[in-house]
């Protein structure tokens, strides 16, 4: 018997190898009582730091649970790992949000490829 094919692979798909690696980064932590995730997102094509605890609609200037970040797990990383030191001085995830969006936003990195 030859072996099952499980699907299309990477390159079929039409990834190039250094693609590939994208979804590979991927943390979850809560530090005081805040959810806080990194990973790669699909529908945006770029890694998203994530705040599920977030409710849209109920603070000004928030509306969404979803920071959209970069290509590159690196930067990600240095993302989620900020979160985590600012989680720790806040129980206010609006709070952290708006601190985690600015911080993300003056970031000096380039996602040519």
């Amino acid at each position: 018997m030859s072996p099952k094919k499980m699907g299309p692979s990477p390159e079929e798909m039409g990834m190039k190898p250094e693609q590939q690696d994208r979804k590979a980064y991927l943390e979850r932590t809560n530090v005081n009582g805040i959810d806080i995730s990194v990973g790669w997102d699909r529908g945006y094509d770029d890694y998203t730091i994530y705040f599920p605890q977030i409710e849209l609609g109920k603070e000004e200037g928030i509306y969404d649970q979803v920071i959209r970040l970069t290509r590159k797990p690196e930067v990600a990383k240095q993302v989620f790992d900020f979160a985590t030191k600012e989680a720790e001085k806040t129980k206010n995830v609006y709070d952290l949000f708006r601190s985690v969006e600015k911080f993300s936003r003056d970031l000096p990195y380039d996602d040519e490829e």
